[in-house]
Protein backbone atom coordinates (compact mmCIF):
# COMPACT_ATOMS: atom_id res chain seq x y z
CA UNK A 1 0.00 0.00 0.00
CA UNK A 2 3.30 2.44 0.19
CA UNK A 3 3.14 2.92 -3.95
CA UNK A 4 -0.81 4.27 -2.88
CA UNK A 5 0.26 6.07 0.27
CA UNK A 6 2.58 8.18 -1.99
CA UNK A 7 0.61 8.80 -4.74
CA UNK A 8 -2.99 9.59 -3.50
CA UNK A 9 -2.19 10.81 0.18
CA UNK A 10 -1.06 14.24 1.55
CA UNK A 11 1.02 12.52 3.78
CA UNK A 12 1.45 9.15 5.85
CA UNK A 13 -0.97 10.59 8.68
CA UNK A 14 -3.81 12.46 6.77
CA UNK A 15 -6.50 9.92 4.97
CA UNK A 16 -7.27 6.65 4.29
CA UNK A 17 -7.56 4.55 1.09
CA UNK A 18 -10.72 1.96 0.76
CA UNK A 19 -9.86 -1.17 -1.03
CA UNK A 20 -11.86 -3.75 -1.54
CA UNK A 21 -10.41 -7.57 -0.83
CA UNK A 22 -11.06 -11.32 -0.27
CA UNK A 23 -12.48 -10.06 3.38
CA UNK A 24 -14.56 -7.47 2.24
CA UNK A 25 -14.27 -3.54 2.07
CA UNK A 26 -11.48 -1.93 4.20
CA UNK A 27 -9.09 1.00 5.16
CA UNK A 28 -5.85 -0.04 3.84
CA UNK A 29 -4.42 0.28 7.50
CA UNK A 30 -7.00 -2.31 8.82
CA UNK A 31 -5.90 -4.46 5.42
CA UNK A 32 -2.18 -4.02 6.24
CA UNK A 33 -2.34 -5.26 9.52
CA UNK A 34 -4.27 -8.30 8.32
CA UNK A 35 -1.78 -8.84 5.66
CA UNK A 36 -4.33 -8.62 3.18
CA UNK A 37 -4.06 -7.17 -0.91
CA UNK A 38 -6.36 -6.11 -2.61
CA UNK A 39 -8.06 -3.22 -5.00
CA UNK A 40 -8.02 0.04 -4.66
CA UNK A 41 -11.40 1.32 -4.54
CA UNK A 42 -11.11 5.19 -3.47
CA UNK A 43 -9.33 7.58 -0.99
CA UNK A 44 -10.60 10.55 1.34
CA UNK A 45 -8.44 12.85 3.10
Amino acid sequence: YEKWEQQYLPSEDVGILIVTTSRGVMSHREARKLGIGGKLLGYVY
